[in-house]
């Protein structure tokens, strides 16, 4: 009898055990379970936190209007152009502030000459700097500084002779930006271009373009 319950009590501390050695290794289980759910968690966390992730480029193509005064030797006249202007733009590390290049084909313009009536040709190519803080949920303020290059063929008719002017030039602009969707926007400015050298005819101009903006 007493062999009976000894037997007994040595079986039951045997199933004891492996009940609390099944359960440490289903808990243990649990544990890998979450140490992976947590890892990956981080990961996301770290990856979402990139900040080039914020980074956008810009590319936009609109109109472009110039009104440039010519300074000749004994009077001065003007040209109205008009043309294509391409953009292109991306973030500095802000969504305030933005680097932006542009290529504008203003094509050709009667000039009234004192003697003749002459035609000039104008291209242009900008970098600038542009602070664009938002005003509300669908409209930006911009502000642009920068330097233009102007590529200009006068084609002086008294003369019959053809007149080339490379014009480095201070450029400055002003303007709105209207958010369409979330890749989308409008754009508008005024703009104001300054000679930086007095060996041209090209002395300054006063600009407007309406364009349509591309975020990616």
């Amino acid at each position: 009898m007493k062999k009976l319950i000894i037997i007994n009590i040595l079986v039951l501390c045997f199933f004891t055990n492996l009940s609390w050695a099944q359960d440490d290794q289903f808990e243990s289980y649990d544990d890998i379970v979450d140490q992976l759910s947590i890892t990956k968690s981080s990961g996301k966390l770290n990856y979402n936190n990139d900040p080039f992730d914020a980074i956008l480029l810009h590319a936009g193509v609109g109109m472009a209007l110039s009104m440039t005064s010519f300074q000749f030797d004994n009077h001065s006249s003007t040209g109205l152009f008009q043309g294509v202007e391409v953009n292109l733009g991306i973030d500095l590390f802000s969504d305030n502030w933005m680097a932006e290049g542009s290529y504008v084909n203003l094509g050709r313009a009667e000039i009234e000459n004192k003697e003749s009536l002459d035609y000039a040709e104008l291209n242009e190519f900008n970098m600038k700097l542009v602070y664009r803080p938002h005003i509300n949920r669908f409209l930006r303020f911009r502000g642009t500084t920068g330097l233009a290059a102007r590529y200009l063929k006068y084609y002086d008719n008294a003369a019959n002779k053809v007149l080339n002017f490379n014009t480095p030039s201070w450029a400055f602009a002003l303007g709105l930006e209207a958010k369409l969707t979330q890749a989308f926007s409008f754009t508008t400015e005024i703009a104001y271009r300054s000679s930086m050298i007095t060996e041209t005819i090209d002395d300054n101009a006063f600009g407007a373009g309406l364009r349509l903006d591309a975020n990616f």
